[in-house]
């Protein structure tokens, strides 16, 4: 009878366990990133690259777009700039930027708002760098990335 009573309650440990984890795994932030573009050069040889990344967080979707210095850890001002586009669909979903950097930081991200409701979304990003001290730009696409959602928002 004790031995029986014991596998029931680790059987029911087992299974609280299990749904614990279920959940976690469901809460949690989803990242997926482009690959890290070629390196380009600018302005006084400052050498730069960008991505897009996508998240998805409880029925609730978001992109950035970031160009970052290989090169330098103190950019001046202005020097680079980002923007970010959510698609759902065909349909633009959400924006954020164009950003510019401040004074000494190594790059930019620009991110959107969030979007929610199931389907494809594509996150797309535009970068741009500095070609002259003048702050003439040169445009850095980015790869897009997919993301497909099942739920709506607050778990629909």
């Amino acid at each position: 009878m004790r031995s029986k009573k014991n596998m029931i309650k680790r059987l029911v440990s087992l299974l609280l366990c299990s749904a614990i984890c279920v959940v976690a795994a469901a809460a949690a932030d989803n990242w997926q990133y482009s690959k890290w573009t070629a390196t380009v050069t600018g302005v006084s040889n400052i050498k730069y690259h960008g991505r897009t990344a996508i998240t998805a967080s409880k029925g609730l979707v978001r992109s950035t777009a970031t160009i970052l210095s290989t090169n330098t850890s103190a950019l001046p001002a202005g020097y680079v700039k980002a923007k970010a586009e959510l698609y759902r669909g065909p349909a633009l979903a959400s924006y954020g930027g164009p950003v510019s950097n401040s004074a000494s930081s190594t790059g930019v991200t620009a991110s959107t708002g969030q979007a929610s409701g199931a389907g494809t979304y594509t996150a797309q990003g535009t970068t741009y760098y500095a070609t002259s001290s003048n702050r003439d730009m040169e445009t850095l696409e980015l790869e897009s990335v997919d993301y497909k959602t099942l739920v709506r928002a607050n778990g629909g």
